[in-house]
């Protein structure tokens, strides 16, 4: 407490501390503390926060309900993430007890402070003098649930064991990756913007367009941009422009912002499950009845049960979620919630999906020994399987489909330049194609020994 204060404790003051400390902790409704300790029970910092104080809570004519009293740390135990731990677990306890709507904290002159609330999204607003020798400059924070999605839950105890505690360089590192992602919900829809224009256009060829598969796969690129759009680009106008979709405005739209959340992504994937499905129908015997499948009078059909299923896996979500506060959603149920979660879209999804990859493999494979002329004319039938390379990387799966067709699809690729070339001008379409039947006339001439001795 004197490192904190930056004055020696006088004996008398002591007790008089002591005492009006206790009262405040005997009262636990009135601010929440925490500490930190190292082995032997010595302490190396606190941070205490709840209601925010009168003289505080008004800034630019704006009521704040709660905020950080104090937040302090020993000299030699900086810059290894216990600050961070501390702040994050006063914040969470806060959100519970509370409920804020907003947040305030009053921060100390010093550029290293002003760096760690800026990291933390705190926005400077207001510089005040409360004394001759107290400048403090207020931090406020509107957008709780933005923060608290990024501060996962801990319920750990009253202590903290530094020894466990990230060093300097990888809070360092937390920083950066922290002002980098902000930008990732951005970059995901510019790209999956142009895959989803490039997956449009492909499969839309008179190649594909009648081709079972592509259509699945079309299918999911649409709901792969409606989950970028809906679920990933608003965090990215939250983060940088303060510019919040109003889900949290009533009990109804907060279930619907998070069956969004849980139904698009597995939506998307249980078309990509049935693109692998439909290719291993193609590879089964003609006389199999898991041929019809490839039939297009079959597409509506299954395109309506793979939509009822999906709601179906994702119904749980809406249910265990309710709105608190206004300002976020929160489970009831949190373990069911994660059960459920990692079983029908971490692992039911992907283990289908390796199974009817090794089912057509094996199907391939015995293809191998009866070829005949009839793989000349089904040269698209042996698909490259592009989804089965789907991963929970969140956002990167709704990007990924038209970047690896085009990196693994011969057929995808040579429709894709074909569509490309039928939209050129006339003039510049006739020199591509003189240009591509050149070489193509050099490749089928062969000349053989006899003919050589003829001459």
């Amino acid at each position: 407490m004197d490192e904190a204060l930056e004055t020696p404790t006088i004996d008398d003051e002591m007790e008089q501390r002591l005492e009006r400390w206790l009262v405040k902790f005997n009262n636990n409704l009135q601010f929440i503390f925490y500490v930190a300790e190292v082995d032997h029970g010595y302490l190396v910092g606190w941070c205490r926060g709840g209601q925010a104080i009168e003289s505080h809570k008004i800034v630019d004519h704006e009521t704040y309900d709660c905020e950080i009293h104090n937040i302090f740390l020993c000299k030699q135990y900086q810059h290894r993430g216990i600050g961070y731990e501390l702040w994050k677990i006063v914040w969470n306890d806060i959100l519970v007890s509370f409920q804020p709507k907003n947040f305030i904290v009053w921060s100390v002159d010093k550029q290293q402070t002003h760096q760690f609330y800026s990291s933390l999204g705190g926005v400077p607003k207001e510089k005040r003098k409360f004394d001759e020798e107290c400048t403090l400059t207020a931090f406020v924070w509107h957008d709780l649930r933005f923060l608290s999605v990024n501060m996962v839950w801990n319920n750990i105890g009253d202590s903290i064991d530094v020894t466990q505690v990230s060093k300097s360089i990888v809070d360092d590192l937390n920083l950066v990756s922290e002002r980098f992602i902000i930008y990732l919900p951005l970059i995901f829809l510019i790209f999956g913007f142009i895959g989803f224009i490039g997956n449009i256009f492909t499969y839309l060829q008179a190649e594909l367009r009648s081709n079972t598969c592509c259509i699945y796969s079309l299918c999911g690129s649409i709901i792969d941009i409606m989950n970028l759009s809906l679920n990933s680009f608003p965090m990215y106008l939250a983060a940088k422009y303060k510019i919040y979709i109003p889900w949290y405005t009533s009990r109804i739209t907060c279930k619907l912002d998070v069956f969004l959340l849980v139904f698009l992504p597995h939506l998307s994937i249980h078309f990509s499950v049935m693109a692998i499905i439909d290719r291993f129908a193609c590879t089964c015997k003609l006389t199999s009845p898991v041929r019809r499948l490839n039939q297009l009078k079959m597409v509506p059909w299954i395109i309506t049960i793979i939509i009822i299923s999906s709601c179906l896996a994702s119904i749980y979500s809406p249910i265990l979620y309710y709105l608190v506060n206004k300002y976020s959603c929160i489970s009831t149920e949190p373990q069911l919630n994660s059960i459920l979660y990692i079983t029908l879209s971490g692992v039911m999804q992907p283990v289908i999906m390796l199974i009817f990859v090794l089912l057509t493999y094996q199907n391939v494979h015995q293809c191998h020994r009866r070829v005949t002329i009839r793989e000349v004319i089904n040269n698209g039938q042996f698909f490259f399987f592009v989804f089965s390379l789907t991963n929970n990387c969140c956002y990167i799966n709704n990007v990924k489909s038209f970047y690896l067709s085009l990196l693994t699809s011969h057929l995808f690729r040579k429709t894709l330049i074909k569509g490309l070339i039928e939209i050129l001008p006339r003039h510049l379409r006739s020199q591509y194609q003189v240009s591509q039947i050149q070489p193509s006339m050099a490749t089928i001439t062969r000349i053989r020994p006899r003919d050589i001795s003829k001459r």
